[in-house]
């Protein structure tokens, strides 16, 4: 067949003549036609935006449907004054990195019980939320033996970023020339395509205060990157260290 690279998560392919698919699958190919491609393409791209296409509307749909089986913690929402917007905001943040909003009981609960506290420091809040649920998110990249297998930053580089963190509000960011910013990029992009040629998912473990600056400077740049923090790895999961920057 013809040497191609498969669109949604750009895997090596061929393209067969239909009359051929019956011997490719007994070769052991997965065989997809043109519309399954298509279909898988469109819903990645909606998985990988759906932070931006969440309305208020739908955070209202979503909040009133929470209302009818669990009316407590709607009710604690309101009572603690926190705007619908700050949910909205903090559900987008967890979509922008691929984290299901499904478990909205555990979200909500944390955000009525934060967001007092944090105020309009949605992203705090949101570092709060994925702590809450941690399990669901360390779930979603572990493997059947509850191994995390992760790429780490060394620890003398790991230092030296965390020597460049500046704090207001509970936020951090990371101050880095952009020389040393595409440096960085350059060396994450590097080994994190050694751990896809080693078949693992593109999951970076680091530091409880880089992890959200980090998320924000790689994520543009390495598709697919999950950015973990130490303090997310629930209990019951291991962490297997397989490359290092």
């Amino acid at each position: 067949g013809e040497a191609t690279q498969e669109p949604v998560f750009n895997l090596p392919a061929v393209w067969i003549d239909p009359a051929d698919r019956e011997s490719a699958e007994r070769q052991g190919y997965s065989i997809f036609d043109g519309s399954t491609i298509i279909a898988t393409h469109l819903t990645e791209l909606i998985k990988r935006n759906a932070g931006e296409i969440l309305t208020r509307k739908d955070t209202e749909t979503l909040l009133t449907a929470l209302q009818k089986r669990n009316p407590t913690i709607v009710e604690e929402l309101n009572k603690a004054q926190i705007p619908h917007g700050n949910v909205q905001r903090v559900l987008q943040d967890l979509l922008s990195e691929g984290v299901s909003i499904r478990n909205l009981d555990a979200i909500v609960e944390t955000i009525a019980d934060y967001g007092r506290k944090a105020g309009e420091n949605t992203e705090l809040l949101t570092e709060l939320v994925r702590h809450a649920i941690r399990r669901q998110i360390c779930g979603r990249y572990a493997d059947e033996g509850h191994n995390l297998n992760v790429l780490v930053l060394g620890g003398e580089l790991e230092e030296d970023l965390k020597a460049r963190l500046t704090e207001q509000g509970g936020v951090y960011q990371l101050t880095l020339t952009p020389e040393q910013l595409s440096q960085l990029r350059d060396l994450v992009a590097e080994r994190v395509k050694k751990m896809q040629e080693k078949g693992y998912k593109n999951l970076l473990l680091t530091d409880t205060q880089l992890r959200r600056p980090l998320q924000k400077l790689l994520a543009a740049s390495i598709r697919d990157l999950a950015v973990l923090s130490e303090a997310e790895v629930a209990p019951g999961f291991h962490v297997h260290v397989v490359e290092t920057v």
